[in-house]
């Protein structure tokens, strides 16, 4: 067996001294890591494959200067509760101001959700995503029920493929493999399913016009889920936003260079921490 490198190191380290909380909010279960104290902290939300502990290393840069959370989201289609659950969640808390960094799937949520609780959100980060649309509603819905046909066994080896094929030019492959592996393979059909009909919901509520506070917006050149196009959506909407981009990154930027990744996170949420 191969000796652990600085990245596994780092992540170990991560998990032995960040704690791991549970709680139910909004008739929901939550998991969130959290370090720090006072009313302002930065909020990351993972993709819809993989845990919140996967940002461990924005999480440990951010952790020196602000208070921080990492939170998954529940496995839920009801995009009503989860919205009111995290708000509940951080009030619990005493989060009175957020930045929020929604990654790929999450990035609709933290749209959403800034919209419906403006008072509680400070910034926007959106990582590798698209815009909430009501538009893309219908497909969503159609994707769910596709995906309710297919055999739990058969989606997830299709995700596992996935994950590999985006992780095939990451330096540190070998742990985001073994993290969003574990985390396909702890996949229910259920789960899987509900994914789509969040999305789904999350489209639904968000009407028109768009978030008109501070936003980043991370992109790479070839992101083959978040596509051109999408990116376009967002610019469109978002026109003051401030806008970084991960040559050649694919859908995976963080992994593949996550500490230039946390950098770019880190200067927007505090410029003067980033020099």
């Amino acid at each position: 067996m191969p000796p652990p490198t600085a990245l596994e190191d780092a992540y170990d380290g991560f998990r032995r001294t960040v704690p791991e909380h549970r709680g139910t909010f909004g008739g929901l279960p939550w998991r969130w890591f959290e370090q720090g104290s006072g009313p302002d902290a930065v909020v990351l939300l993972p993709g819809a494959v993989g845990g919140a502990d996967i940002f461990f290393v924005v999480f440990n840069r951010l952790a020196a200067k602000t208070r921080v959370f990492a939170v998954d989201l529940p496995d839920t289609a009801d995009a009503s509760a989860a919205l009111a659950g995290f708000d509940a969640l951080l009030e619990s808390r005493g989060v009175r101001s957020a930045t929020l960094l929604g990654a790929s799937f999450s990035g609709l949520f933290v749209q959403v959700f800034a919209r419906r609780f403006p008072n509680r959100v400070r910034a926007l980060v959106l990582s590798q995503t698209g815009l909430a649309d009501p538009e893309r509603a219908p497909r969503e819905r159609r994707s769910a029920a596709i995906a309710a046909r297919i055999p739990p066994g058969v989606m997830r080896a299709l995700l596992r493929l996935v994950v590999v094929l985006l992780l095939r030019r990451s330096p540190g492959k070998e742990l985001w493999k073994r993290l969003y592996l574990a985390s396909v393979d702890a996949l229910t059909k259920a789960s899987m399913v509900a994914r789509y009909h969040l999305a789904a919901s999350l489209d639904e509520m968000a009407g028109t016009g768009a978030w008109n506070g501070p936003v980043l917006v991370i992109h790479s050149n070839d992101d083959v889920v978040a596509k051109p196009a999408e990116q376009a959506r967002l610019r469109q909407a978002f026109p003051h936003a401030a806008w970084h981009e991960f040559p050649g990154a694919g859908h995976s930027a963080y992994s593949m260079s996550p500490e230039a990744y946390a950098e770019v996170v880190a200067g927007f949420v505090s410029p003067s921490s980033s020099g």
